[in-house]
Parts: structure tokens; C-alpha cells; sequence
């Protein structure tokens, strides 16, 4: 992989990771507020904030295994995409070669 590959590669994999680790914050940072207001709340509010609670662990378990999974499905598919490329550059160069060889062998005098 060349290293604009390389730095495109990581960039793409910073943004993803910068945007979930946003979410994640976000979502703490609410989930936080709520926790110190929740005892002063109603029965009804506490049964929602539970059940809240629990989606907002599986999303940041999700999130986490999400963005590793992004990761190695970006590098597979950059690799793939890079052993196209070069079989198709390989293929364009033979056939210039050949190009080229059968045209200085029909220009020369006879």
C-alpha cells in the first residue's frame, strides 16, 4: 500500500472513530445528567431510564466492536482493490509492450 493509500486508509478510519467516539460522549454525557436526576423522579421515569440504560450499554458495546469491524472491512477491501488495480496496470503495461514491439517491427524498411 502506498502511503497516500495509507494516509487516505487512516483518515477514513480517524472520521469514523472521531464521529463514534462523539456519539459515545454524547450519549454518556446525557446518560449522566440523567442518572443524578433520576432519583427525585417517579417510579414510571425510573422503569424508562433502566431500560434506556441497558440500550445505551449494547449501543456502546456495538459501537466499539462496529468501528474494529470498519476497520479490518476498509483494509480488505483496500487490498482487494489494490491487487485489481495493479493486475489491470500489469495488463495495460503488457499490452503496450506488445503494441510497441509490433509497431517498430512493421516501421522498419524492408
Amino acid at each position: 500500500m502506498t502511503q497516500t493509500q495509507q494516509s487516505k486508509q487512516g483518515t477514513v478510519e480517524e472520521n469514523v472513530s472521531q464521529e463514534l467516539r462523539s456519539l459515545k460522549s454524547e450519549i454518556q454525557g446525557l446518560s449522566k445528567e440523567i442518572r443524578e436526576r433520576i432519583n427525585a423522579a417517579g417510579e414510571e421515569a425510573k422503569k424508562t431510564w433502566n431500560k434506556l440504560d441497558e440500550e445505551r450499554k449494547r449501543f456502546v458495546e456495538k459501537a466499539e466492536k462496529a468501528a474494529e469491524e470498519t476497520k479490518a472491512d476498509l483494509r480488505h477491501a483496500g487490498a482487494d482493490l489494490k491487487r485489481r488495480l495493479t493486475g489491470l496496470r500489469q495488463e495495460l503495461k503488457s499490452k503496450e509492450g506488445e503494441s510497441k514491439t509490433s509497431g517498430t517491427q512493421t516501421s522498419q524498411p524492408s
